[in-house]
C-alpha cells in the first residue's frame, strides 16, 4: 500500500468511484419505474421496449435475439439502414424519456447521498434516475455536495452543447432546456456499433470517458453494481484492464462487485481484471451490503481507519426506509466532512 502518509492522503482525499450497469436500475425498481414501466437489459430489450418489436415486424427486420446491440450491429452492417437505425434510436430514446423516479427515495438517491464531490458515479444506462436523483438530492442538501457523474453510452435525459463560444467545453444539462449561450441542449447518441465502440466521437460522451480513466487512476474504492463487462464492449473492458494494470503501485483497497449472478460466474468474469493478492475482491448481493451503503460519505476514511489503524468504529448505514424528512435529518451532520461534504 505504500508509506502511512500516502495511505492516509488516500483515505481522506482519494475518491470513491461507482459503476453503474443496467443491472443496477433493475435492482433498484425490480417493479418498474413511477408509472410501472419496467427496466429493460440487454438480454430482453427489445421484448420490454414499447414500440421496438412492433416496428422491427412491421419493416420485416429479422434478428435472432432479444439483444439491441447485436440487433443495431447487423444493421449497421449496411449503409442502407440508416434510416431503420434511427428510427430504432428514437423509440428507445421515447421509451426511456418517459422513466421516472417514484416520489420517495429510491436506491438512486441513497446512493447519490452516499458519495461527496470528491466521487464520481459512471453509468452505462441510459434512464435519466441518476439524473433526476442527483438534482433532487442536490435541490436538498446542495448540489457542492454531491459526487461528479458521467453517462458513457449516452442518456436520454441529458443534453449537451458544444457551440465554438465555450472554448472547447461541453455543456451538459437536461435535454431541451437552454444553454448560457442561447442555443437548446440538444441530445446525444444511444447506440454504438458494438463492433466498433467509436465514443470519442462524440464530445460529450468522449469527456465522460475521459473523466472516468482520470478517476480510475486514483480512486481507492471501486464499487461494480449491476455492470457485466461485456466482451461486446470492447473500449470498457480495455479501459478497465488497463486501469487495474497501471495501479500495481497503489491499487484499489477494496473492488465491490454487487450483482445477483452466481459466485463462480462472478469470479470467472472479474478476476482476470484484478490479478494478484494485493487486490480485495468482495461479492455483495445487495448494495445495501456495500461497505458504501454502510458508510456513507465517508467510506474511504473508514476503510483506512479500519485495515491501516486497526480503528474500525461503528457503521452509520443510510436508512433505507426513511422518508425525505427522516433522510435529511440523517445526513445533516455527515454534510461537514472533510472532502467536500
Amino acid at each position: 500500500m505504500g508509506d502511512s502518509n500516502h495511505g492516509t492522503a488516500l483515505g481522506m482525499a482519494a475518491p470513491h468511484l461507482v459503476l453503474l450497469g443496467a443491472g443496477a436500475s433493475l435492482a433498484a425498481f425490480p417493479h418498474g419505474d413511477k408509472h410501472g414501466r419496467k427496466l429493460p437489459v440487454m438480454a430482453n430489450f427489445i421484448d420490454v421496449v414499447d414500440g421496438l418489436r412492433d416496428y422491427l415486424d412491421a419493416e420485416d427486420i429479422r434478428y435472432s435475439s432479444s439483444n439491441i446491440e447485436e440487433l443495431y450491429a447487423g444493421l449497421g452492417e449496411n449503409h442502407a439502414n440508416q434510416e431503420h437505425l434511427e428510427n430504432i434510436e428514437g423509440i428507445i430514446f421515447d421509451y426511456f424519456s418517459l422513466l421516472r423516479l417514484p416520489d420517495e427515495p429510491t436506491l438512486y438517491d441513497h446512493l447519490v447521498l452516499s458519495l461527496r464531490r470528491k466521487d464520481m458515479i459512471a453509468s452505462f444506462n441510459w434512464d435519466p434516475f441518476l439524473l433526476e436523483a442527483w438534482n433532487r438530492v442536490g435541490n436538498r442538501v446542495g448540489l457542492e455536495n454531491l459526487p461528479h457523474f458521467v453517462h458513457l453510452h449516452g442518456n436520454a435525459a441529458e443534453g449537451h452543447c458544444d457551440d465554438v463560444s465555450h472554448n472547447g467545453k461541453v455543456v451538459m444539462g437536461l435535454v431541451g432546456t437552454r444553454c448560457s449561450c442561447g442555443r437548446t441542449l440538444e441530445r446525444g447518441p444511444l447506440l454504438f456499433p458494438i463492433s466498433e465502440k467509436n465514443y470519442a466521437d462524440h464530445p460529450a460522451i468522449r469527456r465522460g470517458w475521459e473523466d472516468l480513466r482520470k478517476c480510475l487512476e486514483c480512486a481507492y474504492l471501486f464499487t461494480i453494481f449491476g455492470y457485466g463487462a461485456p466482451v461486446t464492449d470492447a473500449a470498457a473492458v480495455s479501459l478497465l484492464r488497463d486501469a487495474w494494470g497501471n495501479k500495481t503501485q497503489h491499487p484499489f483497497d477494496l473492488v465491490e462487485i454487487v450483482d445477483v449472478a452466481e459466485e463462480s460466474v462472478l469470479r470467472e468474469r472479474w478476476e482476470p481484471f484484478m490479478p494478484g493478492s494485493d487486490h480485495h475482491f468482495v461479492i455483495c448481493r445487495s448494495w445495501y451490503h456495500t461497505w458504501l451503503a454502510c458508510h456513507p460519505r465517508r467510506s474511504c476514511e473508514k476503510l483506512w481507519d479500519t485495515r491501516m489503524r486497526l480503528r474500525p468504529g461503528h457503521s452509520q448505514p443510510i436508512p433505507s426506509t426513511a422518508c425525505w424528512q427522516e433522510l435529511d435529518e440523517w445526513v445533516h451532520p455527515l454534510l461537514g466532512l472533510a472532502g467536500g461534504g
